[in-house]
């Protein structure tokens, strides 16, 4: 029961796998639309529909109307002709509105958001088509209202879009963030797993018998287990595609909280028993160590706070915090037996994240399901399961960014694996195999913020797995066949010597490779 809790964990953490520009916060001022009042020269922010359908500069002044009706669903009644039309929302497309007010001869639409806060409008290709002839831009509720008194003293506005930097460190620190959650997860992760005393998180005292105490016993994934996992990934994604509403959103915040309870409590368990390390406390139910106890009150109290404050500012913060840990716990609990099983999830992955964001669009002609769920579905549900850094300065060109927590957790197997085999054979860090994969982890990284920047295969978002899996498991094969260590990887008697109790736990490496030279690939007992 309890792995098929751990798998059951990990399908949901590998719902976000791609990294796309992500938008929260202040969205209106996001947004970086200007509208500036005639009669006043107050100024509003507005979000447009696109990145291109404003001038940068405009002295040009157009008269507000309102639509009759007011959500120009239908043709308008009243000829607007040169001005910018304010339209409610909702009731139909976007699109629709658009091609209303068009056909009326406006000269831009106003679109009042039904909510305090602007809004962004998820458009599908052929919808973004339909809107590109006239500038559209969402404003809040009470911009709304001061720009239909304006419109009913015949005020004008001017519509125009500031200049701004299309840079934000917000790229840095995530990329940052990512690199280190790597490194953290693959040497806490590979340490659990090789099980000596070269582990640094071990207890300190193994006269008592504690060598082994913050070790966790993992899961075995086999081939059939990695395909498993992807088609309940796509099922997984799916469901929350067509089944996104407030219920299944509550469900998807529950699981999300206890699993970043359990994770954030085993990554403090090894800090709380140096504060306590040898008290018990004695409840009715039996004795209970106290830095468990510890451990687990800080964690609740984190979780507490940040489902009570996770729409402000700071909250990414505590987000953060708790995906770190919910990813560190993943990857102790789950690792890979041989290089053969990355071949088969990792690839499956890279399939996975492709097909989601560039191909299944391209088949529908609408709009991308993997996009839409991270995104948060119509409603702009905020999903804890990745990592977001917000903007550090406010520009519709350098909105919050994220990671989805597949992103780490898939290449992140493959570098736990990398960590077990260096450990188990003693390799240094010029014959490792984990630093070269943590470097191709960043570069593969960095690979999808350019691809993101240049829009190569569109702007809906970049599927990181596409330049992850080659930049990772690409460059580890390349490595082990160059150090003839490949046939060894994919034997299931990779760590066998140390299992089997030798007193060493390191095999003769170059002897072992010229027993794969001729197809023997059996280990060979330590050289004495």
């Amino acid at each position: 029961m309890l792995h098929m809790i751990k798998l059951l964990l990990a399908c949901l953490l590998t719902l976000s796998l791609h990294l796309t520009p992500c938008l929260a916060g202040d969205v209106c001022e996001l947004g970086g639309a200007v509208i500036q009042l005639s009669s006043s020269n107050h100024t509003y922010k507005a979000v447009p529909s696109g990145p291109n359908v404003l001038l940068h500069n405009s002295t040009q002044h157009v008269q507000l109307s309102l639509a009759s009706p007011q959500d120009a669903c239908q043709p308008l009644a009243n000829p607007v002709p040169g001005a910018a039309v304010l339209v409610q929302r909702g009731s139909c497309p976007f699109a629709t509105k658009a091609e209303n007010a068009e056909r009326a001869k406006a000269a831009a639409v106003l679109v009042i958001n039904s909510d305090d806060d602007c809004m962004y409008m998820d458009l599908n290709n052929t919808e973004a088509e339909a809107i590109t002839m006239l500038p559209v831009v969402s404003v809040s509720k009470q911009t709304g209202l001061e720009l239909k008194e304006a419109a009913q003293q015949n005020d004008t506005i001017a519509l125009w879009m500031p200049y701004y930097s299309s840079f934000d460190f917000n790229v840095i620190l995530l990329w940052v963030m990512a690199i280190g959650t790597f490194v953290l997860a693959g040497i806490w992760a590979g340490n659990d797993s090789f099980g000596t005393e070269h582990s640094y998180l071990q207890a300190q005292d193994d006269s008592e018998g504690n060598a082994n105490k913050w070790q966790m016993e993992s899961q075995t994934i086999t081939q059939g287990g990695a395909v498993a996992f992807l088609v309940i990934a796509s099922g997984s994604l799916l469901l929350l595609y067509f089944f996104l509403d407030t219920a299944f959103y509550v469900i998807l915040m529950a699981l999300f909280s206890l699993g970043a309870v359990q994770a954030l409590a085993a990554a403090l368990t090894p800090l709380c028993s140096c504060l306590l390390p040898h008290q018990t406390l004695h409840p009715p139910i039996g004795q209970i160590p106290a830095h468990s106890v510890l451990s687990l009150g800080i964690s609740l109290g984190v979780v507490a706070v940040w489902l009570v404050f996770r729409s402000s500012a700071w909250a990414w913060l505590l987000q953060d915090l708790l995906g770190i840990s919910l990813i560190v716990l993943v990857l102790r609990q789950f690792r890979l037996p041989n290089i053969k099983v990355a071949c088969v999830l990792l690839p499956l992955s890279f399939l996975y994240d492709i097909f989601w964001v560039f191909i299944q669009p391209y088949l529908t002609h609408g709009d991308s399901v993997m996009v839409k769920v991270a995104t948060g579905g119509d409603q702009h549900w905020q999903l804890p399961m990745l990592l977001i850094v917000p903007a550090f300065h406010l520009s519709p060109a350098t909105g919050p960014v994220i990671l989805g927590f597949g992103d780490i957790l898939l290449p992140g197997l493959l570098g736990v694996y990398s960590r077990t085999f260096d450990l188990y054979h003693n390799l240094d860090t010029w014959q490792s195999y984990f630093w070269p994969t943590v470097v191709g982890y960043a570069v593969g990284l960095m690979l999808t913020y350019i691809a993101l920047w240049f829009e190569i295969g569109g702007s809906q978002g970049q599927p990181a797995l596409l330049y992850l899996i080659p930049c990772t498991l690409g460059w580890t094969l390349l490595l082990a066949m160059s150090r003839t260590h490949l046939t060894l990887m994919c034997s299931n008697n990779a760590f066998a010597t140390h299992e089997s109790g030798d007193s060493t736990g390191v095999p003769d490496l170059e002897a072992n490779a010229e027993l794969q030279d001729s197809g023997d690939t059996r280990l060979l007992a330590p050289s004495s």
